[in-house]
């Protein structure tokens, strides 16, 4: 067969192997970050209980223990868009040293978001403002940059 071959149905030359394996790339990438957040909510989620101290902060997210079915679900890119958005808005490296309350709240909204296409898109447009008026995060955005965690 030579040096190219086939990949569901379609020929694969030099250049169509390196995008092929770029996306690999970002898709394996989106995985793993979001495998990672799952795995961390779960460990965060078993040292609250077993502390006993789950419901309360349940109650400061306005959650109740029936919503954690919900959290547990994987919803798809929402933890890459986080990550991306606090990238681009330069908050970062704030939200790591912030308030768990605040951070588990914008994972919350972002992960329910109804916006994801918009938000790719705005994404990848590199767009570096204030938060997007689409996005149900913004105040969360803007506590961050304001500070709001210091």
């Amino acid at each position: 067969m030579g040096g190219a071959g086939r990949v569901a149905g379609t020929p694969v030359g030099g250049s169509s192997i390196l995008a092929l394996a770029a996306r690999l790339k970002r898709r394996a990438t989106a995985a793993v970050l979001e495998a990672r957040a799952r795995q961390t909510l779960r460990h965060e989620l078993a040292l609250l209980a077993d502390l006993g101290q789950l419901d309360q902060v349940l109650a400061d997210c306005g959650l109740s223990p029936s919503d954690l079915a919900v959290l547990e679900r994987p919803v798809r890119g929402w933890a890459r868009r986080l990550q991306a958005m606090q990238r681009q808005l330069g908050v970062e490296a704030l939200a790591e040293t912030c308030d768990l309350a605040l951070i588990r709240d914008m994972d919350r909204v972002c992960r329910h978001c109804s916006a994801a296409k918009i938000c790719e898109k705005w994404l990848r447009a590199d767009a570096v403002s204030a938060a997007p008026a689409f996005c149900p995060n913004r105040p969360n955005f803007e506590l961050l940059r304001q500070g709001a965690c210091n």
